[in-house]
């Protein structure tokens, strides 16, 4: 259904780009010559961001590719004696590993989905004990809990000195996003809450029908180490080190790249391994390098046109209105919600921010509320709908051999669930 409804990613980011035009000729006093002007000036000026988002989920992949992780993930696997464990084991094992780094996370679900599933049916005894719909999205919640973790791309971009946003609120440092109390309040909350669930609709018989899997693709043989490869890798991971130590100038988007480019060197154990592992993950980064430039030329268009004050504005006209009538500030419920609404037209955190950030940071200036509180409240709503969003699970799918269909079925239920929590936060803790 959801997949008929919405086009695939990159039509979207065209239709979006004519409806900036559209909105911008009737919000502003610019004709069309010079909102196009806007569009192409703007079409290369997020080319370092776009590079950062692609090295954040390769290399994340690619770690997840690694002997020594492959290695826990067949112990973890083998752990869970019913559904109700093995959905609650893997859901918390995909969370953990997203707040670390998203695709790492949406990898290390979804090869625990599978091997979980798989370990489950020979050792229950047939397909019909086991749901693997249901560890299918386990695998998944990963995605709707990344954006609050060490890799999450608002927090990240606001945190680096000269981003692209830096005039509308500085430079915010991860302590005051990630590292709150109140996002590390909310992420431990949905971090048990979010598998507790899933292990409940285990038990409530919440399952999907199984179809028959094709076996998982073998690797590609590894290659014998030679003595040489482990000096070199040893000696580069100790450069790495003593700059991390001597030079690293707190958490950003490329010291979180840099640590898992090592990380991921350092566990392959080879160069050539590990160029192997990065060569198989960057084909999902096609729509990062596709769809990027795109999103770039509609900010173009809405920061030089003043779209942007404008829309921002509605923000904070509504926000008052509610305010004034009922006491209760709902800017950051609003924000969360209309972040939730655009990922499943801009399926990117990365590009999303790039679009309603400008519109949620100058509408909170405005309204002289908190620019972090802000940026971690399209943090939230953009992992939200991530469980609504079939685009980021196509490796997962790939993996676990799943329809989409049998995935939505348990997903549709998280996310009214995780929903509400996160509206209940924002309203309390606001």
């Amino acid at each position: 259904m959801l997949e008929r409804l919405f086009p695939d990613p990159f039509t979207l980011s065209l239709l979006l780009t004519l409806a900036t035009l559209m909105v911008a000729l009737l919000l502003t006093p610019f004709g069309l010559s010079e909102l196009i002007g806007f569009w192409g000036d703007g079409l290369w000026s997020f080319l370092g961001f776009a590079m950062q988002m692609g090295l954040i989920l390769v290399t994340g992949q690619a770690l997840a590719e690694a002997t020594l992780v492959a290695r826990a993930l067949r112990k973890i696997a083998s752990a869970p004696k019913n559904m109700g464990q093995a959905a609650g084991l893997v859901s918390f094992c995909a969370m953990t590993a997203a707040w670390l780094n998203w695709g790492f996370g949406l990898i290390v679900g979804a090869i625990l989905a599978r091997q979980v599933a798989d370990a489950l049916v020979e050792r229950l005894g047939g397909e019909e004990h086991v749901s693997r719909g249901l560890l299918g999205a386990a695998g998944y919640t990963g995605l709707a809990f990344w954006h609050g973790g060490i890799s999450g791309s608002s927090p990240l971009a606001v945190a680096q000195p000269g981003h692209s946003f830096e005039d509308l609120c500085g430079v915010i440092p991860m302590a005051e996003t990630v590292f709150s109390v109140r996002n590390l309040g909310l992420s431990l909350a949905l971090l048990v809450l979010i598998p507790a669930f899933l292990v409940l609709l285990s038990r409530l018989g919440i399952a999907t029908k199984n179809q028959p899997v094709a076996p998982l693709p073998q690797q590609p043989a590894s290659q014998p180490v030679n003595v040489a490869e482990k000096i070199l890798v040893l000696v580069m991971t100790v450069l790495a080190v003593v700059w991390w130590v001597n030079f690293s100038s707190g958490l950003g988007l490329n010291t979180v790249i840099f640590a898992f480019l090592f990380l991921g060197l350092l566990a392959h154990g080879s160069a050539s391994r590990y160029a192997g592992a990065l060569d198989r993950a960057t084909g999902s980064i096609s729509g990062i390098v596709l769809q990027f430039p795109f999103y770039a030329g509609i900010i173009g268009i809405a920061s030089k046109s003043g779209l942007v004050e404008v829309v921002s504005g509605g923000f904070v006209s509504a926000s008052e209105m509610v305010s004034r009538s009922t006491g209760f500030q709902p800017f950051l419920l609003f924000v969360f919600l209309s972040a939730g609404l655009a990922n499943l037209f801009v399926p990117s955190g990365g590009g999303q921010w790039m679009i309603q950030g400008p519109i949620v940071l100058t509408a909170a200036t405005k309204l002289q509320l908190d620019h972090a509180s802000a940026v971690m409240a399209v943090s939230y709503g953009d992992q939200w709908t991530n469980l609504l969003q079939p685009f980021w699970a196509l490796p997962l799918l790939s993996i676990t051999g799943l329809k989409p269909a049998q995935l939505l079925s348990v997903t549709t239920l998280l996310l009214l669930f995780q929903g509400v929590i996160v509206c209940l936060f924002l309203a309390f803790f606001h």
